[in-house]
């Protein structure tokens, strides 16, 4: 998968038009549908301003048809999370796919630049659901696992070599999510170009050498 073919279609367009597997259920469709429909609905605007009326009209169903299938609101935001991680592991897999063996450190930012950090649509998505978490303990769980998922893709594609898991994927994360939210706030503040040349600098200055640096133990009390 190229840069050029990855800009072509915003992630709320590709969601949109993802289909369910062959065999899926008209149930299973449905359900689809109504979780995507969500996923357009917290691009557009604040998760406070959103109904299951909104969500309804998006699927093209009645109010009384998404009931059927979720019992809340907070069930639909639950699937979208899990559909999320499913999404983009396979956008990372079929990404590692196409550059067998070791993935090229810059590769693998460009990636991250148009996926994650300078995409604005799964931007307002993601900050609308660790909005909604921060008020709401039964989506906790479902967030937790989102940014696992995060964690374990971004030490796929640089190959685990790079970045590892536990505190080095929780840094990485924390400084791709850190420019993402800025860029969104301040557009002006920080190029595609500056942010590449940072992340490549910070990433092969820093999360390389972590690996030899081993934090004196505490002395128990």
């Amino acid at each position: 998968m190229t840069k050029t073919s990855m800009n072509k279609t915003s992630p709320a367009k590709t969601f949109s038009a993802r289909s369910p597997a062959a065999g899926a259920s008209k149930a299973a469709e449905k359900q689809g549908r109504i979780v995507w429909a969500l996923y357009e609905c917290l691009a557009d605007e604040g998760h406070e301003n959103i109904t299951v009326k909104d969500i309804a009209a998006r699927a093209g169903m009645t109010p009384g048809v998404i009931h059927y299938y979720f019992e809340s609101k907070d069930a639909i935001v639950a699937a979208l999370a899990k559909e999320m991680c499913r999404h983009y592991k396979d956008l990372v897999e079929m990404r590692i796919a196409c550059e067998p063996g070791r993935r090229p450190l810059e590769s693998a930012i460009d990636f991250l630049l148009d996926e994650f950090i300078f995409a604005r649509p799964i931007n307002r998505v993601f900050y609308n659901l660790v909005q909604m978490a921060f008020g709401r303990k039964t989506l906790v769980e479902p967030l937790r696992e989102m940014l696992e998922t995060y964690r374990t893709q971004v030490c796929g594609l640089f190959a685990g070599s790079i970045i590892s898991p536990g505190p080095q994927a929780v840094a990485a994360v924390a400084l791709f999510e850190g420019l993402a939210l800025q860029w969104m706030i301040d557009p002006n503040a920080i190029t595609r170009q500056q942010a590449k040349s940072i992340l490549c600098a910070i990433i092969q200055s820093n999360f390389l050498q972590m690996d030899n640096f081993k934090p004196k133990q505490e002395k128990k009390p």
